[in-house]
């Protein structure tokens, strides 16, 4: 009861700020967003928000949506949108191709984990062994890659010997001796 003004006219306010910034908004954002909404197909409509949405993160694609700054709010001018914004291919892509060194130096690195689809396994040598207090090894490669005992398995090693890392189950990584024997499992520090 006492409420119910107080809330009413909160909200008009708001109504009325919003307003008044986005009149103040110089951006063709909202007036491409309107035209994208008033595609009737839902296909088209879902192309036109996602090539808007392209265009926003590319600066080179926002320069040919800026240009329909003019342009009436139809749905010809959102097809012209979808028309004008070019896709890019993962082929086309400049991080598709990567050199042996590259995904080698990947391997296994929490922030790129597409990155290591097609190499299954690296081989390296030990350069520095270290234990933590649990006597986990923590083994820096020659590579220069720094790898973290996970489990609680023993293995004989000693720097310089050869190891092979490879993929194991569920994501994680399995280390062993080139020359074969035990695994222990693993995980990438650095």
């Amino acid at each position: 009861m006492y409420f119910k003004p107080l809330v009413s006219s909160f909200a008009l306010a708001m109504a009325l700020l919003s307003t008044s910034v986005l009149a103040k908004n110089e951006s063709p954002l909202p007036k491409q967003l309107q035209s994208c909404a008033s595609i009737e197909s839902s296909l088209q409509r879902l192309d036109c928000y996602d090539n808007l949405a392209r265009s926003v993160s590319k600066p080179a694609a926002s320069a040919s949506i800026s240009s329909e700054k003019t342009a009436p709010a139809t749905s010809a001018t959102a097809a012209s949108v979808v028309a004008s914004t070019p896709v890019v291919t993962p082929a086309q892509n400049s991080e598709a191709v990567k050199t042996t060194q590259q995904k080698v130096d990947e391997f296994g690195a929490k922030k790129k984990p597409q990155a290591d689809k097609e190499l299954q396994e690296i081989t390296s040598t030990i350069s520095v062994i270290k234990r933590d207090p649990y006597k986990r090894l923590r083994l820096t490669l020659a590579n220069k890659q720094v790898w973290a005992q996970t489990d609680y398995e023993r293995l004989s090693i000693r720097t310089g010997d050869k190891v092979i890392i490879e993929k194991g189950a569920f994501g994680g990584f399995k280390l062993r001796k080139a020359d074969g024997g035990k695994k222990i499992s693993v995980k990438r520090v650095n």
